[in-house]
């Protein structure tokens, strides 16, 4: 995120205790927080892979370059258990 920060500064979600961009990537690679709809866009940009996301409630949602390689799939949860919003890794059983 830091190499782009022009691309993320301004969808970061700021709070009273985390005002800055510095301050949100320093928050998102040193707590237990949850990753979303950001951090994997960044991670499907550094990793150059897709990432697909699949919600009973929205169409798939793609990021990354959707060229067909080895994508990373995801289904979205918006209520998990007592999780609140998840994101849980799709694999192939075959």
């Amino acid at each position: 995120m830091n190499k782009k920060r022009e691309d993320y500064a301004p969808f970061c979600e700021y709070t009273n205790n985390i005002k800055t961009f510095d301050e949100y990537v320093d928050s998102v690679r040193s707590s237990n927080e949850w990753g979303g709809h950001l951090e994997l866009r960044a991670l499907a940009e550094g990793l150059r892979r897709p990432i697909v996301v699949y919600s009973a409630a929205q169409p798939k949602l793609v990021m990354g370059d959707d060229d067909g390689s080895n994508p990373v799939l995801l289904s979205y949860h918006l209520h998990y258990y007592s999780l609140g919003e998840h994101y849980n890794q799709i694999v192939n059983a075959s």
